[in-house]
């Protein structure tokens, strides 16, 4: 498995339309102006994207935000390398959390949704394309698996 790093819509040319790009259009990067965007590629057919947000990321006041967004993977493990992978970047950004998955914002998606049951996803649902759950994966110095909502000078877990 090798992880690349994209630099613009262009360079999504030789894998657009296929894999975890099939749903994703290559626009999509210039209008959320993520900092990074990354393909895990496996015999050259990416398998697994994210995109990374530090610079704009929703303000904490405890801790510096790193966001994880565009998520999508085709297979667990390849899903879980990027996700460890995408972990490292924003600590080396001086991110000190990363929160995830949202694209950059709550006016975006938010959620992932691996497992739908017999219910078919709700009227405008904002779904995971592939459906496929990372292997748990916790970022150096960070707890996993807490939720937590705060409004502005509210309290959160």
């Amino acid at each position: 498995m090798e992880l690349i790093r994209i630099v613009d819509a262009q360079a999504l040319g030789p894998y657009a339309g296929t894999g975890v790009l099939s749903d994703f259009e290559p626009a999509t990067l210039g209008l959320h102006r993520p900092d990074e965007h990354w393909l895990a590629l496996a015999s050259g057919a990416a398998i697994a994207r994210c995109s990374l947000w530090w610079r704009e990321a929703p303000p904490d006041g405890r801790e510096s935000l790193g966001v994880i967004g565009h998520y999508s993977a085709r297979e667990a493990a390849g899903g879980s390398a990027l996700l460890r992978h995408a972990c490292e970047r924003l600590s080396a950004m001086g991110c000190t959390r990363a929160v995830g998955p949202m694209d950059g914002n709550t006016w975006r998606r938010y959620r992932l949704v691996t497992g739908y049951g017999e219910e078919p996803p709700f009227f405008l649902e904002l779904y995971s394309a592939w459906g496929v759950k990372p292997a748990a994966v916790k970022c150096p110095g960070q707890s996993s698996g807490v939720y937590g909502s705060r409004t502005k000078g509210g309290s959160s877990p």
